[in-house]
């Protein structure tokens, strides 16, 4: 679980934003977002344009009426056998 990890994954927006369906206007708001944030640092505050508050906004409300999905199949024991066979060499019968 990714929320559990010390550590954050590193997030690279420009191909997060590559995989959505965004109008292109948007896309260089977001292009030019980026570079502003490049020039000043991530502590940096700045202005968002009322374009991309008002995607956020979108998105944020789509995610609150999605409702969570089922939870999936728990994989740790064959995830545990495949770590023993592959790295300790030996498998459990």
């Amino acid at each position: 679980m990714i929320r559990g990890a010390r550590n954050s994954p590193r997030r690279n927006l420009q191909e997060l934003v590559a995989g959505l369906d965004l109008p292109p206007d948007a896309v260089g708001r977001i292009a030019e977002l980026i570079e502003i944030k490049s020039q000043g640092g991530e502590g940096a505050r700045i202005r968002r344009p009322p374009e991309i508050d008002a995607l956020m906004r979108a998105e944020f409300e789509a995610a609150r009426q999605t409702p969570p999905g089922p939870e999936g199949p728990d994989h740790r024991e064959e995830a545990t056998a495949l770590f023993r066979r592959l790295v300790l060499g030996r498998s459990e019968a």
